[in-house]
This record gives structure tokens, sequence and C-alpha cells, in this order.
């Protein structure tokens, strides 16, 4: 893993003790260019981003989704 990767892992760790998230070791879902995304104890996933670019192009993103109401696109919410 590289440096960026491994801090962006320190974040999702991070976050997810202060929102009281359990990780779960066994679902590393993955990390790329973006970032590194970490499965929890309760069905979900934190998505940690290695800089911080990417994750505000992201955040914009879901932002103008919610402008147009969508809450769920293939399934996925």
């Amino acid at each position: 893993m590289l440096e960026w990767q491994q801090q962006a892992a320190d974040r999702v760790e991070k976050y997810s003790l202060l929102k009281q998230r359990s990780l779960n070791p066994a679902l590393r879902f993955g990390w790329g260019y973006d970032g590194i995304v970490l499965g929890t104890t309760i069905g979900s996933a934190i998505k940690g981003f290695g800089f911080e670019q990417l994750y505000q192009r992201e955040r914009d993103v879901y932002l103008r989704l919610g402008e147009f109401n969508v809450e769920e696109i293939l399934g996925f919410t």
C-alpha cells in the first residue's frame, strides 16, 4: 500500500471511530486512484480519499444528485 493510501485508510479508521462504526477487516473492497473503500460491521462502507480535490469532486456530484432528489441509482442508495 502506498503512503497516501495508508493515510486514507487512517482517515477512514478515525472517521469510523467518530461515527461509532466498527470496520470489518475482512471487507477491504479495494483501493485505487481516488482512495480506499473499507466495509463496516453494519453492512455499509466508508471511502477515504487520497486527495482533497477528489473528495470535493465526488461530494459535489452527490450534492448535485440531491438537488434532483436522486436517492437510488441501479439499486444502490
